[in-house]
């Protein structure tokens, strides 16, 4: 499953996206990948 919010706010930290990827991993029962909006490849 691929969810990419449309934003995230631009004083967020590495730290806060490292919080983000702990939170996901630890209420939804699969690995996740957390990735800002300029780390996306085009498609």
């Amino acid at each position: 499953m691929d969810h990419y919010p449309d934003r995230i706010e631009p004083d967020r930290s590495l730290l806060d996206l490292g919080g983000l990827l702990m939170d996901l991993q630890e209420l939804l029962p699969r690995n996740v990948d957390v990735v800002t909006e300029r780390g996306r490849s085009p498609k």
